[in-house]
């Protein structure tokens, strides 16, 4: 069974390519995989098989040799698929914190990151975050992380909420 990292969006994402989001490879990937605990041995392979296509229903991340699972970043903009993914988690941040409900109900786009379990031991952990903290900075973007922890970008840093 998957794991995702989700952002909800309150805004469109029509702008978002996979050479805007390739600008993901300046990051410091040896210190963001130590605080993931994954080796180093990990990072300069994945950099060097780092790309980012256009897919059927958003991109794919490849960090992978050909043939192994990459990441999906499924990106939904249609009213319809965006009202059915706030159904799904419109009860999880409770009622104890109203403004957090009313930016999931704001939400003009979903992008989804789907990993596989080998891939939150791996560099693809470290990528799916990169990618949601990019969709925080750049689309003011609440994240919700593969524990259901909620969290905005602030100051290029996740802040719990």
């Amino acid at each position: 069974m998957p794991s995702w990292i989700t952002a909800y969006c309150p805004v469109t994402i029509d702008d978002v390519t996979p050479e805007s989001l390739a600008t993901l490879r300046e990051n410091d990937f040896w210190t963001l995989a130590e605080d993931y605990g994954v080796g180093d041995e990990q990072v300069s392979p994945a950099l060097k098989l780092f790309r980012i296509e256009k897919s059927k229903d958003g991109f794919q991340l490849i960090y992978r040799p050909a043939g192994e699972r990459q990441l999906a970043i499924r990106c939904w903009t249609s009213p319809d698929r965006v009202a059915e993914e706030i159904a799904e988690v419109k009860d999880l941040p409770g009622d104890s914190n109203p403004p957090l409900i009313d930016s999931i109900a704001a939400t003009r786009a979903v992008v989804a990151v789907e990993l596989g379990a080998s891939q939150m031991t791996d560099m693809g952990i470290v990528f799916a975050y990169e990618v949601a903290r990019w969709l925080g900075s750049h689309k003011n973007a609440l994240i919700k992380g593969v524990d259901d922890d909620w969290s905005r970008i602030v100051d290029s840093g996740f802040v719990r909420l």
